[in-house]
């Protein structure tokens, strides 16, 4: 129950936060179009970025009301992150929502204005595919100590996703904006730097993961799988429709 109410408290924020941040660091014309309303439109342009501060503050407000850390916690949901990251982000590629720069990659895919470009998108699934997967799959084998594999991703991602973002597109409309010669991403990739070197510092004091053993959790899926199923004396005989009638019929013959 705890982390089902911690991931509503990651995702409703989160959704909040990637939309204000899309809006006010990558879009902010659209304030001056739309009005105050743009705010409302959570379906129209979010940022990755933003959805993390979002989910980051939601966490925070909420285990602070509750005087805890939530560094246990924070491992779980980076895992099922993890996950949901390749698939968002497969999203993104095939959608070509990420356009890069034109180049002469032999990964590099026609967008429609028929120029050759790096799908951004494409390289982040890769990286959450054959990164930060085994990343994590590897340092939850060896029971890390909490904040090591949330640390050890934003460590992983931040580099990557600064220089992913010096390939992104500069010569359309839509462009990113951009702050100094660097967008909103690549200030953001140097905070999350320095929060997984936190993180990684602070894991060493903190306790490590509790994994059950394998028995136990072959038995708690037996037992739940046991819950769900129904008991077999329950189960009431179906007859055929026509059944009752061709009984009477034969007792008559």
């Amino acid at each position: 129950e705890e982390i089902r109410t911690a991931i509503a408290w990651a995702v409703i924020p989160g959704f909040i936060g990637a939309h204000w941040v899309a809006i006010l660091f990558y879009h902010p014309e659209r304030i001056a179009d739309e009005g105050p309303v743009v705010f409302l439109k959570f379906w129209s342009g979010i940022s990755s970025y933003g959805g993390f501060i979002g989910a980051f503050a939601g966490l925070t407000y909420h285990f602070k009301r509750q005087n805890k850390t939530w560094l246990k916690e924070a491992e779980i949901i980076t895992q099922g992150l993890v996950i949901a990251w390749i698939f968002g982000r497969l999203a993104c590629a095939v959608a070509y929502d990420h356009p890069g720069s034109p180049t002469d990659w032999f990964i590099g895919q026609v967008y429609r204005d028929g120029v050759v470009r790096h799908n951004l998108g494409l390289y982040e699934t890769l990286y959450a595919l054959f990164i930060a997967t085994p990343l994590v799959l590897i340092l939850y084998r060896f029971r890390p100590r909490q904040g090591l594999i949330t640390g050890s991703v934003c460590l992983s991602y931040a580099p990557l996703r600064y220089w992913f973002d010096t390939m992104r597109a500069t010569d359309l409309s839509h462009s990113d904006a951009r702050y100094l010669g660097l967008t909103p991403a690549q200030y953001l990739s140097l905070a999350l730097t320095i929060l997984g070197i936190y993180l990684i510092i602070k894991s060493f004091s903190q306790p490590r993961i509790v994994r059950l053993p394998d028995e136990e959790i072959a038995a708690a899926k037996a037992a739940a799988k046991a819950l769900h199923k129904k008991p077999e004396e329950s189960k009431k005989p179906r007859h055929h429709k026509g059944a009752g009638k061709k009984a009477r019929k034969k007792k008559r013959r």
